[in-house]
């Protein structure tokens, strides 16, 4: 409007057709005229406070206004049961207003039960809601959930976390597992071999899987790695139970069996014992296999060959000076075992290297790492052990002649286990720091493996500190040559001289 309201006549013709209140001259506004702009639709807020009555406020709530712009003083218990009747939000009601039967009247009037406070989700209130997502059993007292609740609520999607056991079906469980990949909430009443193997299928986790259910066949096909470890120890000798008695079909020795499933010799010897006791004949079946078989020979030879060659390492180290292998010394022991994660190898073989007065091969910890980390290779001498596949990285560490390994990936040496970028420097011999570059890693890597060296921590370190001085080759012919920790004692001397 561009003319200016020159008289009251004027401003009341405004308003009754639809005008802005707050373009009138505040000499011409009186009540009825403000009145009749709430009734065509107006905001209340517009309206100066001396002109708001109770029954504009009633008027502007019956038109679908919002509660919260009604001054203070006029909402009453009157005017918040009128809004809800307009299809008002019960959360914006002021709670000494909310009674049961306001609850009861926004529950009518399509309101979501989620928001009523619990205590007024009364069983009457409850049967008189209309479900609406299959989330509102949640909010609704389990005690008064009924069959047809749950049916229509299953019409709205298939999560059974908040239906009552007793209402949960075959059909319900099975399709929740589908849409879901979860087995939390089904209850052991519904639950079948079939439901838990779809559970596996879609790598659902081997700890929800209830003990009678974790057949050989569903440890086999689960992408838990853990496997049986993961339950208690009561339940994984149920479980090894099972895989024991199939051992004179199969054929399993206990070294497949333990890496296989990833079960320790304790919890294989107590069921070992418990078949004996029970079923004598069957212990010798077992017992036969185990002793007797070609791999379970052949694992006993190779472990003893690899062991006594492990001594050998040890003591070509030297002494161990306050418990922690110099750098030379793991230098040297990182060569002659063939690893590339040597660090970790060194503190599961730490008793024996520290204690050379007794034997290596009678620390527990010795047989501990000889049986844990000579698989690999033993694995892939196609001798009826598990398959495992090889990556690339893994063939490279094979080739160089690593005899166990993880994997060596170039962003080991140039991230942080944040993933943020690491600068690599190194003092020439000019006194220069130097950065060596992922394209310098490169040609590090590539000349290690021609060398047959694998790529361990501290390998890589000192070639590179190396490198910068132009010495990778001398570096990897020192570590060839048989004499590297003699060849260091004498640079040392040099220096010192």
């Amino acid at each position: 409007m561009n003319k200016k309201l020159l008289t009251k006549e004027e401003s009341e013709e405004y308003i009754n057709n639809g005008g802005k209140i707050e373009l009138v001259p505040h000499i011409y506004l009186d009540q009825k005229m403000c009145l009749k702009y709430i009734e065509l639709g107006g905001e209340i807020t517009n309206v100066p406070k001396r002109f708001i009555t109770t029954n504009m406020c009633k008027t502007y709530i019956k038109k679908g206004g919002k509660l919260a712009f009604i001054p203070p003083k006029f909402v009453n218990h009157k005017l918040c049961k009128e809004y809800i009747e307009q299809g008002g939000a019960l959360v914006k009601v002021p709670e000494d207003y909310i009674d049961q039967l306001l609850c009861i009247s926004y529950i009518e009037k399509g309101g979501n039960i989620k928001a009523v406070p619990r205590k007024y989700r009364t069983k009457k209130l409850c049967e008189g809601y209309k479900i609406q997502n299959i989330d509102d059993l949640e909010y609704i007292p389990k005690k008064y959930i009924t069959k047809e609740m749950v049916k229509e609520a299953w019409k709205r999607g298939t999560d059974i976390k908040y239906i009552p056991e007793q209402f949960i079906t075959k059909e319900m469980a099975e399709d929740y597992i589908e849409e879901s990949g979860d087995l939390k909430y089904v209850p052991e009443k519904v639950l079948s071999e079939k439901m838990v193997s779809k559970y596996i299928e879609k790598g659902g986790n081997i700890t929800s899987v209830p003990t009678e259910y974790a057949t050989i066949e569903v440890i086999d096909n689960t992408k838990d790695v853990n496997k049986v470890s993961r339950y208690s120890s009561k339940e994984q000798q149920q479980i090894v139970l099972r895989i024991l008695l199939t051992v004179p079909k199969t054929g399993l020795i206990k070294e497949e069996i333990k890496e296989k499933y990833h079960v320790s010799s304790t919890i294989i010897d107590k069921v070992l014992e418990k078949i004996k006791k029970e079923d004598e004949k069957k212990y010798i079946e077992i017992m036969n296999v185990f002793d007797n078989s070609d791999k379970s020979q052949e694992y006993t030879k190779y472990y003893n060959d690899y062991a006594a060659k492990i001594v050998d390492i040890v003591k070509s180290v030297g002494p161990i000076k306050n418990g922690r292998l110099t750098k030379e010394q793991r230098i040297q022991f990182s060569y002659l075992l063939g690893t590339a994660d040597v660090k970790s190898d060194i503190y599961n073989i730490y008793d024996f290297l520290y204690d050379q007065s007794n034997k290596p091969e009678k620390s527990k910890k010795f047989v501990v790492f000889c049986k844990s980390y000579l698989g690999f290779k033993y694995r892939n001498k196609k001798t009826g052990f598990s398959d495992m596949d090889i990556t690339e990285e893994q063939e490279f560490l094979m080739e160089s002649g690593a005899k166990w390994f993880t994997p060596v990936d170039k962003e080991k040496y140039f991230k942080d286990r944040n993933g943020s970028p690491l600068k690599h420097y190194f003092i020439d011999n000019s006194n220069n720091t130097v950065e060596i570059k992922e394209d310098d890693l490169d040609i590090i890597l590539k000349y290690l493996k021609t060398q047959k060296i694998a790529a361990s921590d501290c390998i890589v370190k000192e070639a590179c500190a190396r490198y910068v001085n132009g010495e990778l080759e001398i570096f990897c012919d020192e570590l060839t040559s048989g004499n590297y920790l003699e060849l260091q004692k004498e640079k040392q001397k040099t220096k010192t001289l």
